[in-house]
């Protein structure tokens, strides 16, 4: 088992589940699958999506630049 699974966490998600955890559309991910930014997996009828894919596609995201933020009185931020 790889060291960053844990006991508790799942190792694949429906599609479903992963719209509810990653707080996408099931279209949405869906789409994705298409594009070849997410794998599905079947097992029988059901069909799945890694754990492991879903935090990959997360990570290779490009990171949102700083622009600054009101809170900290940047007047970019706003």
């Amino acid at each position: 088992m790889p060291s960053n699974v844990h006991k508790n966490d799942k190792l694949a998600y429906s599609i479903r589940e992963v719209s509810e955890v990653a707080g996408l559309s099931p279209a949405t991910i869906h789409k994705l699958c298409n594009e070849g930014h997410l794998v599905r997996r079947k097992v029988g009828k059901r069909t799945f999506i890694l754990a492991q894919d879903l935090e990959n596609f997360f990570l290779s995201r490009p990171r949102e630049k700083y622009r600054g933020s009101a809170i900290f009185g940047d007047k970019e931020g706003r």
